[in-house]
This record gives C-alpha cells, structure tokens and sequence, in this order.
C-alpha cells in the first residue's frame, strides 16, 4: 500500500497524492529549475535581513550557510524573468 498525503480542506480523490509522487527540493535544486523554466527566483528572508537587521553583513552569511541545514521552509519569490 502506497502512502498518502491527505489535505483537509478538498476531499474525494483531488485531495489525495502519493507520496512517491511529491517532489522534494533544495532551495539551489529549485532556484536551478525555475530559472530553466524562466522565472527569478528572490530569497525573501534574505532580502529582509538585509532591510531589517541592523548587523546584517554578519548575519545574512551565517544564513547562507545555516540555510541548508536549519531552513527546512524557503521564504521565496519566482517572477518571471525579465
């Protein structure tokens, strides 16, 4: 038996999907994809750290490097490439 992902809010078969059927990525794996695909990609987290904290040159390359390991979500903006 393949196990499902069940989402709450829609029922019936539409609101099923095989696990082996998800698709799971690095924040660099889907920055690579959507950049073929033609979009940008923005790190919004990165972006507010260097707005908003006042020692950001120190902060936002321990964030690059943390993010890997410790981000487990991405905060992310994918435009389309102008």
């Amino acid at each position: 038996m393949v196990p499902y992902v069940i989402h709450e809010k829609v029922s019936g078969a539409h609101g099923r999907q095989k696990l082996t059927d998800m698709h799971y990525y690095t924040f660099t794996g889907f920055s690579k994809l959507a950049v073929e695909a033609g979009l940008a990609v923005v790190d919004i987290r990165a972006r507010r750290i260097r707005q908003e904290v006042a020692l950001w040159p120190i902060v936002l390359p321990l964030y690059y490097i943390l993010r890997p390991f410790y981000f487990d979500l991405f905060h992310l903006l994918a435009r389309r490439a102008t």
